[in-house]
């Protein structure tokens, strides 16, 4: 087996473990990492508007990705900036248009002129599992790597990712979760409906019921079951259109301990899910590595959050069609608790 990159073992430590100090003078590097906060307040008062800092040299092709250790760890935003900051990736360019070449020795035996088979001949084997997409990226104990590629196919970039084993979900939490097939019968119920109340009522229905102007209301269940449900008007009631089930620690969130759609899992890679799906989906965007895919049915749009820097389903939602919007506008559903 290669030897692994000795900064791995640098992942996950705090910005001033000496260890982190002397790798980050070692490429002349000298900004401390810290949240970002808007700059329109005063710095006493300022929001964070990011828990992420990037210090580089890229004149040697490098650059350290740090993270606040709390929105690192799932805590909410008021206990942000507490906290040091933690080294969660590392880039190594290889041929990229924005970064020299790192001058160093690529991890795992990895070669600058590499191409796509034969980073995936060398890491493969060493790996537990490989994700792909635009990317690849390999899972191992406590940590990642993804690989990324020009158009001819030749390495452009390795990056190093702080990945630790995340916490077991609650078996107790799991068994009161309603299933996906729940989940889409009560979608477009009438807050009113009984069949909406039965199958929320586990999840503190009655208690977590919020408006949020005219317009809006919510149930928001991040904190303890990583689920978020949106009411919305129409017409004289108000119906619940979308369902949020996160898969990740973001913001504070829990992970969604019940089952998910198509039998998908948190965290599968993109085969498994077009092979879940049975077709390519009918839209997609990206944003800074995170990729929003659509599936349409004729009653409503499934929508997965995936991460194509470390290929996995990050978190699945549930939202009523247009075109059942408008057919509930026309009239009250029966068992609404209104007249028909």
């Amino acid at each position: 087996m290669a030897t692994p990159d000795p900064m791995i073992a640098c992942l996950g430590l705090p910005h001033d473990d000496p260890g982190i100090v002397g790798l980050l003078r070692r490429f002349a590097i000298t900004r401390t990492p810290t949240v970002e906060r808007d700059a329109f307040e005063e710095p006493a008062d300022a929001e964070i508007s990011s828990p992420q800092d990037w210090v580089s040299n890229l004149a040697r092709g490098i650059e350290f990705g740090f993270e606040d250790e709390a929105a690192f760890t799932g805590e909410p935003p008021d206990v942000w900036g507490l906290g040091p900051m933690l080294l969660t990736q590392i880039y190594l360019y290889a041929d990229h248009p924005e970064a020299a070449t790192y001058e160093g020795a690529l991890p795992f035996g990895l070669d600058h002129g590499d191409d796509r088979a034969g980073v995936r001949a060398k890491l493969d084997p060493q790996a537990k599992e490989r994700r792909s997409r635009d990317l690849d990226s390999w899972s191992f104990e406590g940590f990642m790597v993804t690989a990324g590629y020009l158009d001819n196919g030749k390495l452009s970039f390795i990056v190093l990712l702080f990945a630790p084993p995340k916490p077991p979900l609650d078996p107790g939490l799991a068994a009161i979760c309603p299933t996906p097939d729940q989940i889409l019968g009560i979608l477009g119920a009438s807050i009113h409906d009984e069949r909406l109340k039965e199958v929320l009522r586990p999840l503190g229905h009655r208690h977590r019921y919020q408006r949020r102007g005219e317009d809006l209301a919510i149930m928001d269940l991040r904190d303890d079951f990583g689920a978020y449900f949106e009411f919305e008007p129409s017409e004289e009631i108000t119906i619940l259109s979308r369902v949020l089930l996160l898969g990740d620690q973001r913001f504070g969130s829990a992970i969604w301990p019940g089952p998910l759609p198509g039998g998908l899992r948190f965290g599968a890679g993109w085969s498994d899910i077009l092979e879940r799906a049975g077709r390519l989906p009918d839209g997609e965007a990206e944003a800074d590595f995170i990729l929003y895919a659509d599936w349409q049915s004729d009653r409503h749009v499934s929508r997965i959050e995936y991460s194509t820097m470390t290929n996995e389903l990050l978190a699945i939602s549930m939202h009523l069609a247009a075109s059942v919007m408008g057919q509930i506008a026309e009239g009250p559903r029966a068992g609404d608790g209104r007249p028909t």
